[in-house]
């Protein structure tokens, strides 16, 4: 063997070499994606049930009652004290959307009102300023699957008339948006927070008179 020669790569190895490491890399960056999108939704499963939390807490305080706004009229100040946190506080938002929105957020956008920013929001029905026969006064009078917060485009959400779909999941009403893979977080008034299937949301108990709908699903948004 001459001593001499410098030992290196052909050009076949190194195109070898790289096409290995592309089929690699193609198959672990949808695990990684599928991991990164794993954990946003987890930070926002945790967040929105600090607040169900925050919310007993509250209750505790005020004789079993739900929340019942601060002077301010809103939520937000009345748990903010609980929680121990300002108006733009990292626990009311999303990790797919924290840029705030000028109002009303969107899918990606948080929503901002009065120097609050968001992107969840409360089931309106356990803190309404005025509350009707439909509504929740008292924690003892709701359900382990009454929602108390969820993602939104708006600080406060609840459903629309009838049992049909909203018009749009995209963040255009106050109503849940798809941020997590046709899921969204949700927290109850128990306390406990969970991922919820689009296709499952009608089935949760919103308010008093609401009966429960089952599975529903939308072919026109892919929803099944």
């Amino acid at each position: 063997m001459n001593l001499n020669e410098k030992a290196g790569f052909t050009l076949v190895e190194m195109l070898v070499v790289i096409s290995i490491i592309a089929v690699l890399a193609g198959m672990l960056l949808p695990t990684l994606s599928n991991s990164i999108a794993k954990a946003r939704e987890m930070h926002c499963i945790n967040n929105c049930g600090q607040h169900a939390k925050a919310m007993i807490q509250l209750a505790a305080q005020s004789n079993n009652r739900t929340i019942q706004p601060d002077p301010t009229g809103h939520w937000m100040a009345s748990l903010d004290r609980i929680l121990g946190v300002g108006q733009r506080a990292d626990v009311r938002l999303c990790p797919n959307a924290v840029r705030p929105n000028a109002t009303r957020g969107a899918v990606d956008r948080a929503w901002t009102y009065n120097g609050w920013v968001g992107s969840i929001a409360v089931n309106t029905h356990v803190a309404n300023r005025a509350p009707g026969a439909n509504d929740y006064t008292l924690m003892s009078q709701t359900e382990s699957r009454t929602p108390a917060f969820c993602d939104g485009a708006w600080y406060e959400t609840g459903p629309i008339s009838g049992i049909s779909w909203p018009p749009d999941l995209d963040g255009a009403s106050n109503w849940i948006l798809n941020r997590h893979r046709k899921g969204i977080a949700v927290s109850f008034c128990d306390g406990h927070a969970e991922r919820v299937d689009l296709t499952m949301i009608w089935d949760l108990k919103w308010h008093r008179n609401y009966t429960p709908a089952g599975k529903q699903v939308n072919p026109g948004l892919g929803i099944r």
